[in-house]
């Protein structure tokens, strides 16, 4: 899909900067696909956290070591 959009040129810049990205696609998909993974996590631990379980690295652990 074509779009045309303004660009902030230091975000740009410090985006190309940070991955290495060759073109200004790139860069975008990349951003978007970063973007969408962040919010997919935020997400997740909200549902988490209403499930009530109270697991800790330690009793998973634990868990696996008894079996």
């Amino acid at each position: 899909m074509k779009t045309l959009v303004e660009l902030d040129e230091h975000l740009l810049k410090e985006a190309f900067r940070l991955t290495g990205a060759k073109t200004k696609r790139q860069v975008l998909n990349l951003s978007l696909e970063e973007l969408v993974r962040q919010k997919r996590m935020v997400s997740l631990k909200q549902r988490l956290g209403r499930t009530g379980l109270n697991l800790t690295l330690n009793k998973l652990e634990a868990s696996r070591n008894a079996r």
